[in-house]
């Protein structure tokens, strides 16, 4: 793996972390098994030869390694976890294309910075603390532009 991507990598799973830890959590109850699945995510995703180089993409590797994980895990009857997949949206191929359709129309006049901010905060799961490091602005001010955003997308549905 050559250093740019290796920093790209890194980049990547830096802005995904707390979403992965999020999921991990939510997958099983118990605090020790989420952070060994958690922990495993990481370590795969920095060890894989192929994931995304996208943050989307790489989110939800990172989320299917999870689920793959916590669905193999023992529950303390010694049955899996999981019994089956969450439902998706945009995984269900019947409401995947309005799903998506609606999304684009509801976001298509935004400007690439604030689609990012969406994304981080409502895909990656980010909060208004994370996604305000590296900006000039404060949390506040972040929670306030992410309230104008929400109104100027439904707005335009």
């Amino acid at each position: 793996m050559s250093k740019i991507h290796r920093r790209r990598r890194s980049e990547l799973l830096m802005r995904c972390i707390p979403m992965l830890r999020a999921y991990a959590r939510s997958l099983v109850e118990d605090a020790e098994l989420s952070n060994d699945i958690f922990q495993e995510v990481i370590l795969r995703l920095l060890s894989a030869p192929n994931v995304p180089d996208d943050v989307l993409g790489f989110a939800e590797h990172g989320r299917q390694l999870a689920w793959e994980l916590a669905r193999r895990a023992p529950a303390p009857g010694g049955e899996s976890q999981l019994e089956e997949e969450p439902l998706d949206p945009w995984l269900d191929p019947e409401r995947a294309v309005d799903t998506r359709e609606e999304l684009q129309r509801a976001v298509h006049h935004l400007g690439d910075e604030a689609r990012e901010l969406l994304v981080r905060r409502y895909v990656l799961g980010e909060n208004a603390r994370e996604l305000s490091s590296g900006r000039t602005q404060t949390p506040a001010a972040v929670r306030v532009r992410l309230m104008r955003l929400r109104s100027s997308a439904r707005a335009a549905r």
